[in-house]
């Protein structure tokens, strides 16, 4: 009975918000016989004017993703919306970020790669930035996922 008195856990909340907002809109959206269906996924990789292009974009994202996973408790997300903005601010078209350019994909993906390379310098006890990281345990992390492997060593040391 307590658990229902206790209220409800904002996380479930919020997800079922977001699951209750698509059920709306896909009932007020969906059309009877206007499927598309893709037969052609075009091109893989950038043509080479489009990689002579992003190349600044690149180097941004590369300098503020390392500078951001160094930071403690933050994450790709932190580091992809820095990069796009500095990106955005150095770029020659920058009315085009935000409609799919290529430069500010560039630089936000580059960023939130690199931000995995900076923070391999972190020490393992700090804040993690990534949101699948914040839930497990740090003895954990540090025991090769044996929990209490450090803690016997610790009692026996300090009772």
């Amino acid at each position: 009975m307590e658990a229902l008195t206790s209220g409800l856990p904002f996380i479930a909340v919020i997800i079922g918000l977001f699951g209750i907002a698509e059920v709306f809109e896909q009932m007020l959206t969906h059309r009877r016989g206007e499927s598309t269906v893709i037969t052609q996924m075009g091109r893989w990789t950038p043509t080479r004017e489009e990689r002579r292009g992003i190349r600044k974009p690149i180097a941004i994202g590369s300098g503020v993703g390392v500078v951001v996973g160094v930071m403690p408790a933050a994450g790709g997300d932190i580091a992809g919306l820095v990069s796009w903005t500095q990106a955005r601010r150095s770029s020659r078209h920058p009315e085009e970020f935000g409609k799919g350019s290529l430069e500010g994909l560039a630089a936000a993906d580059t960023a939130n790669n690199a931000q995995v390379g900076g923070a391999a310098g972190r020490r393992q006890g700090a804040v993690p930035g990534r949101q699948p990281h914040r839930g497990r345990p740090v003895h954990r992390r540090h025991h090769r996922g044996v929990p209490g492997a450090g803690r016997r060593r610790l009692f026996r040391a300090d009772p």
